[in-house]
């Protein structure tokens, strides 16, 4: 029979099996691309009766970083910064990340690279928990985006589910899409480690369940799915209910994006 101590320790374990560490970039209100200077701050204004956020509170602006020539300003609505994420970080020898808020809310990452046609951008809605942009081995930006109100009227509670976005850039798109599979598993695997080992698994099902079938890796799903129903056994003495919600689980989840599970390989 397993326990809770048994558990945080097969989670640990789980997270030493993952591979890919982050790489750091410097961070402030302004990063260095190159030849290129890029700046978020916050410009002054004067209140008027207009409502805060409809007011341009800020401006990007790229100049060359030897003779400050302006190459590109935009003024923007976001206040820079997002609390544990800098306002601007360079992220690799391509990209500079910024991120912006809404008057303390609707955080957002903005992406710019300089390409022989000038400044591209691509933009990325963090929601309520923005967390820091992150550069694989193979230089691609990643963000994990955490999602609530995917199943309204169902699901009590803010319950968060887990998103990797990755930056596709090629010759036809510089833009954000939803990734799963191997190549972001340390990502998601973290977030279900820190919710597994600190939340009760029957409130949060839907999340860990949605945050491991996003890791594609379907030794480590069924390994999991198997120790839930042996805790379930334990505690409870069936596991009739908690294989129904599991069931129900795995056929809604693509509903929103997650990719399709075969329950019976495990």
């Amino acid at each position: 029979m397993s326990s809770p101590k048994n558990g945080k320790r097969r989670i640990a374990a789980l997270i030493a099996l993952a591979a890919g560490a982050p790489l750091s970039g410097t961070a402030g209100t302004s990063a260095q691309l190159g030849g290129y200077r890029i700046q978020f701050k916050t410009q002054s204004q004067e209140r008027s009766t207009m409502a805060a956020d409809l007011m341009p509170q800020s401006v990007i602006e790229i100049t060359r970083a030897g003779s400050g020539a302006p190459i590109y300003k935009e003024q923007s609505l976001l206040e820079p910064g997002c609390g544990k994420v800098p306002a601007a970080a360079l992220v690799t020898d391509q990209y500079v990340a910024l991120c912006g808020h809404l008057g303390g809310r609707h955080y957002t990452h903005r992406v710019f690279r300089i390409g022989s046609a000038g400044p591209e951008s691509a933009t990325l809605d963090a929601f309520d928990d923005p967390a820091p942009m992150k550069a694989d081995a193979r230089g691609v930006l990643t963000a994990l985006v955490a999602r609530r109100d995917q199943f309204p009227g169902e699901l009590v509670g803010p319950l968060y589910f887990p998103y990797v976005y990755a930056l596709r850039a090629d010759d036809s798109t510089f833009g954000f899409v939803p990734t799963f599979g191997l190549g972001v598993k340390q990502q998601y695997l973290d977030y279900y480690s820190g919710i597994r080992a600190s939340q009760d698994l029957s409130q949060f099902l839907p999340v860990l369940l949605a945050a491991l079938i996003a890791t594609q890796d379907p030794e480590l799903i069924c390994q999991e799915v198997q120790q839930w129903r042996r805790d379930q056994l334990e505690a409870k003495g069936n596991t009739n209910a908690f294989d129904s919600a599991i069931r129900h689980w795995v056929a809604k989840l693509p509903v929103v994006g997650y990719p399709a599970l075969d329950l019976t390989r495990c």
